[in-house]
Order: C-alpha cells, then structure tokens, then sequence
C-alpha cells in the first residue's frame, strides 16, 4: 500500500458526510440496524493469547492496518 492509500484507508467517497447521517434525531422512517450474534473463532484459552499478544492501543504508523493484519493472522492460526 503507499503512504497514500494508507491515509484514507476506510474511506468511502461516494457515501454521504457522517454529519449527514448522524446529526440530529432519527428521521421517524428510519429502522435501526440489528446486527445479529456471531459464534466464537477462538476458544477462551486462544482468545486470552490474542487479548495478551495483540494490543489495539499499540501505535502503528499504518492507521492500524499492521494491527488488523496480526490479529487476522492470529486467528487464521488458530482456527486452520
């Protein structure tokens, strides 16, 4: 990825301005999103190695992307 690419990773151009969606009150013909329970990947005892191994506060100078990457690489190694 370049230095670019980096500094708007995530952003979506053709979606309207977050201010737009969410200043104000909820339009009475809006439905919120229920986003539905997903199963466990890990086990406890694996989930308590990403939690002591991974640590998303960590500094990266990569907007987080180097963060995301080892956690999924973390968790493809647990669950092959």
């Amino acid at each position: 990825m370049s230095e670019h690419d980096l500094a708007f990773y995530g952003v979506d151009w053709d979606a309207p301005a977050p201010s737009a969606l969410w200043d104000g009150d909820l339009h009475d013909d809006a439905v919120p999103v229920e986003v539905p329970a997903l199963p466990d990947l890990l086990d406890p005892e694996d989930f308590h190695r990403l939690v002591t191994e991974v640590n998303p506060l960590h500094e990266s100078e990569d907007s987080g992307v180097d963060l995301y990457i080892n956690t999924l690489n973390f968790i493809c190694a647990c669950t092959e």
